[in-house]
């Protein structure tokens, strides 16, 4: 086999395809792909491995991104969005979740990930955050008709103890985490955050 081909299968292989894959892409058997990178010295991913990038690869085959010319008209609530999200969404791990007890700062965020980043809309959940004085149905059904997410997509609540008397005046609808499984868009909205921190302040 000359260099190029095998350059190729460790290529496609780096890359996350697995040696099936890398097989059937350039025509070979799985046992002449594992041959090769055996002979290569390059390390054969273990099974968890290969779950864990076979998962990847499916949410990323789906990505949408934040488009690098934002329209004017959008521009203010791309700003407002990416401040929500500096202050309250989550940064590690893959997806775009931002969690409050404020409709205006869910919908605001919505909004953005409709407009502006044109996302799969069937892909967004929601889990609940409540008291157990707090009726869990009642805040599907609320929190459902304000978003527009079917209660199918709603992932069992979390119930917390109930903490001081009035615990829930303040909070009537509970706390709820929005959510969108998609890594290359939360690395993007990192990304505007970072760069938003680094614009300097009027003293």
């Amino acid at each position: 086999m000359n260099l190029i081909k095998i350059q190729k299968i460790k290529d496609l292989y780096a890359a996350g395809s697995s040696i099936a894959e890398v097989a059937k892409r350039l025509d070979l058997s799985s046992s002449g792909v594992k041959y090769h990178l055996d002979k290569e010295n390059v390390s054969i991913r273990n099974r968890s491995d290969a779950v864990r990038i076979k998962h990847h690869k499916r949410l990323n085959s789906f990505s949408v991104s934040i488009p690098k010319k934002i329209p004017k008209s959008l521009s203010n609530l791309t700003l407002i969005a990416l401040a929500l999200y500096w202050g309250e969404g989550s940064k590690t791990g893959n997806t775009v979740a931002i969690a409050n007890s404020d409709p205006h700062i869910i919908l605001t965020f919505l909004s953005f990930l409709k407009k502006v980043c044109k996302i799969d809309e069937t892909r967004l959940h929601i889990l609940i955050h409540h008291h157990p004085d707090q009726d869990e149905g009642e805040l599907i059904s609320y929190w459902s008709t304000l978003t527009g997410i079917k209660p199918s997509h709603f992932y069992k609540s979390t119930l917390h103890s109930s903490g001081k008397k009035n615990s829930t005046r303040n909070i009537k609808f509970g706390t709820i985490s929005l959510r969108y499984a998609d890594s290359i868009l939360l690395k993007e909205i990192l990304e505007r955050i970072e760069m938003m921190k680094k614009i300097k302040m009027p003293e």
